[in-house]
Order: structure tokens, then sequence, then C-alpha cells
């Protein structure tokens, strides 16, 4: 196990560096010739027609909550942050993080929650999607069960519909996996899977190679 993670954690960074290059070189690309800043005519002065910084902060925290929506996630969030134009950096950050603060919760309160909701009948209306999420868990979790947490890590880190830090977490809880190691866990896939996620939404092609 020793072995697997410091190979997982070697090619992680690996990965990390590569997302520090795809960053400089979209710093170097050299941008168009900029016109002169547009004003809007008043009558007095000019006033200059700046982006606000609220605005950015906005697209940042959609960023953040979209990715601690269940089953987007990240792969939602680093998309979404690609199409507002935001430093990659920045959103490969606040999409892991927005993706693993549910997690302690859910490996902690999961089964619980899972189990009041299907046993009370003043949640009828749950009570369904709370089977289904326990039967698909524990479908994942059959097939996880004899590797845990090296299974559990790969599990999180492809980034795919019906995998990700919400159903991994859940399937930890119901494996009763402690919550160090299950959480640990997650946040390695999660973070293998917003490096993928950005390296093919900000475009892998685009790192420069060394050239002999």
């Amino acid at each position: 196990m020793k072995r697997f993670l410091a190979v997982w954690m070697l090619a992680l960074v690996l990965g990390l560096l590569s997302l520090g290059a795809l960053s400089l070189s979209a710093q170097e690309v050299p941008s168009p010739t900029t016109e002169p800043t547009q004003t809007v005519a008043a009558t007095d002065a000019d006033v200059d027609v700046t982006p606000a910084p609220r605005s950015t902060l906005v697209q940042f925290l959609s960023v953040l909550g979209l990715a601690m929506v269940p089953f987007i996630e990240l792969r939602g969030s680093i998309l979404l942050g690609q199409a507002f134009g935001l430093n990659l950096y920045w959103v490969y950050a606040i999409s892991v993080l927005g993706s693993i603060l549910p997690c302690p919760f859910i490996i902690i309160f999961g089964e619980r929650l899972l189990k009041f909701f299907r046993e009370n009948p003043r949640f009828t209306w749950f009570r369904k999607p709370a089977i289904w999420a326990e039967k698909r868990a524990m479908n994942k979790a059959g097939t996880l069960s004899t590797i845990a947490f090296a299974g559990l890590l790969i599990f999180v880190a492809i980034p795919l519909p019906g995998t990700g830090v919400w159903m991994g977490s859940l399937i930890a809880s119901l494996f009763h996996m402690r919550l160090r190691d299950g959480f640990f866990a997650c946040l390695l896939g999660t973070m293998t899977a917003g490096l993928i996620m950005c390296l093919v939404a900000f475009g892998i092609w685009s790192i420069p190679l060394p050239r002999f």
C-alpha cells in the first residue's frame, strides 16, 4: 500500500507540474493589440468602464458552489470556471475545495441519514432516492471490498458520472472506514480527477514540450 501511495503521489505531483506549465503557457500567449479603454461620456468627465471585482467573486463562488453539488462536483465546476475565463490554478483549487468539503460529514452521517430517511414515514418522498443511493453505493462497494483504500481512491479519481466524492464518501460510510482513511482517499481521488478535468478542459495540447 505504501508503494502504491508513493507512485500515486509522484504521478499527482507530475500532473500538477504539467498544470503549472499549461498555466504559464497560457500567460505567455501574446494578447492582441489592446484598444483604448472604453469610456462613457459624462457631463463633466469621462468614466472608465472596468470589470467589477464583485462579478469575479460571484464567478468564483459559483464555481465553489457547483463543485459541492452531488454527481456534478468538480467535473462541472472546472468547465464553468473555463467558461468564465478564470485563472486555471484558482479554478482547480476552488473546485477541489468545494468537492471535498461535504466528505467528512457524509462519512460520519451518511449511513445514519440513509437509514433515517428510509425508515421514517414522514419522509416517504425521500425514501426511494435514499434506497437508490444505498443500493448504488453497495454495488460499487462490492467491487472495491478487496482493495478498500486503493479501490476507493481510484473510484473517486475517475471523472465520470456516478463516481466522485459524494458516492465515494457514502461507500466509506457504509464500509465503516475510519474518517482519516476515507477522507484521505477521497482527497487524493478528487485532486486527481480535478487534474484530469483541468488538463482536458484547458487543453493538454497547450503544454509546451521540451525541444532537443
